[in-house]
């Protein structure tokens, strides 16, 4: 879910949390902005777009960790750069609408 917040006089945070996944946040200059960067993101995170790069190892370890014993698809770019999934029996889904 997420949650704007007005910081200062001119500033705005949004922070997005779901459990079972890291929680995010970042500043904005307008509401509009931050409201469309959370939704983005809840979005993003209902999908299992998430991206695990931006994230350090300890936050990826409890992360994947978590998520693995759930036999969450993890997305990750294959050779050619596309964003896919792996499927049961090691076939892997190439994710639409991803960049």
């Amino acid at each position: 879910m997420a949650t704007i917040t007005k910081r200062g006089k001119h500033q705005w945070q949004a922070k997005v949390r779901r459990k079972g996944y890291p929680a995010q946040s970042k500043t904005f200059d307008r509401k509009i902005d931050a409201e469309q960067w959370a939704r983005n993101n809840e979005n993003k995170t209902d999908r299992g777009l998430i991206e695990l790069a931006a994230l350090s190892h300890a936050a990826q370890d409890c992360f994947l960790s978590g998520i693995l014993g759930k036999g969450i698809p993890i997305p990750y770019r294959d050779d050619q750069g596309e964003l896919v999934k792996e499927l049961p029996g090691g076939k892997t889904e190439r994710i639409m609408g991803a960049s």
